[in-house]
């Protein structure tokens, strides 16, 4: 009876050793990971804010071609394969949190210190009549007044969470999104390739939802103008053509599915002719028509999809837009 027990009391201990080693081993490596993520967070965090936290920066005094937009419009355009292909010089100001009221108040201050570009290509979004430019962008331009909705970094990394797991593993808490930036950055970066290869595009097709052709999904009306900041529009054009720049208004591409999911792009494309239509200096470009751009190649796109209001190109349709983008420029 004695050695019974007596193994049994080794069998459990046993047990209870590797069950407390194996819960520490998911604990550090759980806390390991986070820190990882976090540790890079806060790097790709301040490194963003050193990009975009000077609004004139000394190498981009007096290019010759300005690009403005959206996230849209910075994962669409390649400003250095755009150089390369035109021998322009070319400054991309493009990027998330950035519509109408921003670029209007960014040129403003730009042509103060440098001359007016020869060209500016504006990045067009079905959406942007219905959002506000970002306070955090806003803010380098000396404006601080709410913009209307939150802004900042792309993320706070982590959820909050009331399950078990959520409060055990500090891992299963960062945001599904952050995880996605994370390794799309890690499958984009090549350190062999070149100076235009090296911008975070991502190489692969990315978050595709619903590449098949679903039943239903949610559709969007196009938001009229003026919406929230398109009382700053013309005068914005008005300037432009004053300073003498040819301005293309560029319909950006969107995945098929996405592009199903507006319900009103004709309307959205009507609209943007009628307003180029006012100034001899603007140019409406659409490549957001199945005739231009592949749009059903999923291979060309980062995310997007049926019931998706918007997507973006990734490396390879960045880098096909721009090739078309750079034909019709050196064309005038």
């Amino acid at each position: 009876m004695n050695s019974s027990t007596s193994l049994s009391k080794k069998v459990v201990t046993k047990m209870l050793a590797t069950g407390l080693i194996l819960i520490g081993s998911f604990l550090l490596l759980d806390r390991s990971m986070a820190f990882v993520l976090k540790n890079f967070a806060s790097q790709w965090g301040r490194a963003r804010e050193a990009r975009e936290g000077s609004v004139i920066y000394e190498d981009a005094i007096n290019v010759d071609v300005l690009i403005m937009g959206s996230s849209r419009a910075y994962r669409a355009i390649d400003p250095d394969a755009l150089s390369e292909q035109t021998g322009y010089s070319v400054r991309q100001e493009a990027s998330k949190d950035k519509y109408i009221r921003y670029n209007y108040l960014f040129y403003k201050q730009y042509r103060e210190h440098s001359r007016p570009p020869k060209i500016m290509i504006w990045g067009l979004d079905y959406f942007m009549f219905g959002f506000r430019s970002g306070k955090r962008v806003l803010s380098r331009l000396g404006f601080s007044e709410d913009a209307g909705r939150p802004t900042g970094h792309a993320f706070p990394v982590s959820n909050g969470s009331s399950s078990f797991l959520g409060r055990v593993s500090e891992l299963s808490r960062i945001k599904k999104g952050f995880q996605e930036t994370f390794f799309d950055f890690i499958n984009s970066f090549d350190p062999g390739a070149g100076k235009t290869e090296r911008r975070i595009h991502t190489k692969h097709h990315g978050h595709i939802q619903g590449i098949g052709n679903p039943n239903n999904y949610r559709k969007f009306r196009f938001p009229t103008p003026p919406g929230h900041e398109g009382e700053h529009l013309h005068a914005f054009l008005e300037l432009l053509r004053r300073d003498g720049v040819h301005v293309y208004l560029v319909m950006l591409p969107d995945f098929y599915g996405t592009f199903l999911s507006h319900s009103s792009e004709d309307q959205y494309e009507d609209e943007w002719r009628r307003i180029a239509q006012k100034y001899d200096s603007v140019q409406l470009i659409n490549f957001n028509d199945v005739a231009r751009f592949d749009l059903k190649n999923h291979l060309l796109f980062k995310d997007g999809g049926y019931g998706r209001i918007s997507s973006h190109l990734n490396y390879h349709g960045a880098l096909k837009l721009t090739r078309q983008l750079a034909e019709i420029l050196k064309g005038g």
